[in-house]
């Protein structure tokens, strides 16, 4: 995951995960056109958005 993927300066840095690693996303108001509210995705399910 490419740093600022999520949202800016989100993350901070570079990260490598695992295809089966969570992320909690959507508490920040991150990616809210995918998630409403704060979810635990898998990285895999992850990888269409840009920089993942």
């Amino acid at each position: 995951m490419k740093a600022g993927a999520l949202e800016q300066n989100l993350p901070i840095q570079d990260l490598i995960v695992s295809p089966q690693h969570r992320i909690l996303v959507g508490g920040n108001r991150e990616l809210q056109d995918s998630f409403e509210s704060e979810a635990f995705a898998p990285a895999k399910s992850l990888t269409s958005l840009p920089g993942i």
